[in-house]
């Protein structure tokens, strides 16, 4: 279990790191572009395309942060009041579901790049899947999220509802 939270730890950091990284980034590039379109009618060629790619990546790794922090879709009012047992079963069926979801989208993603893998950017040259690779690999994050706090859930019944 100490190696899990180790891995746990590690993954969590490093999204939150990617996450600031990626919107400072586009901050910038967003900036950069404003004033370059308005004050010199001229632009960075790609910017627009790689601010895109950014967020995609800042968005799917968000979301896998957010199921960690269990900051997802849920109804903590009803589940407050149930049973602690019950509680607990209904939040491992949630966290199956939410992982079944995810497995069936990355295998569906995994299915689409592999059909797009040679299509390159007329824009910035970049290959198709390089905008898109971060999909399947924050479904691989989230589904690893979801065991973690089942393995939470059924270890402890403090974990709940806390972080």
């Amino acid at each position: 279990m100490i190696s899990i939270k180790k891995v746990d730890a590690f993954i969590s950091k490093t999204i939150k790191t990617l996450i600031t990284v990626l919107l400072i980034l586009i901050l910038c590039m967003v900036f950069i572009q404003t004033c370059l379109r308005y004050f010199f009618s001229s632009s960075v060629y790609g910017a627009n395309e790689l601010i895109t790619i950014f967020f995609i990546y800042a968005s799917t790794l968000g979301v896998a942060l957010a199921l960690r922090r269990k900051e997802h879709i849920s109804i903590k009012n009803i589940i407050e009041k149930l049973p602690t047992s019950t509680s607990k079963i209904l939040l491992k069926v949630n966290y199956v579901i939410i992982a079944l979801f995810n497995i069936i989208i990355m295998y569906l993603t995994i299915l689409w790049l592999r059909k797009t893998i040679f299509v390159i950017s007329q824009i910035t040259g970049l290959p198709f899947w390089v905008g898109v690779i971060t999909l399947p690999i924050s479904f691989l994050i989230v589904v690893f999220y979801c065991v973690y706090i089942i393995i939470l859930i059924s270890k402890n019944s403090s974990k709940l509802h806390e972080e």
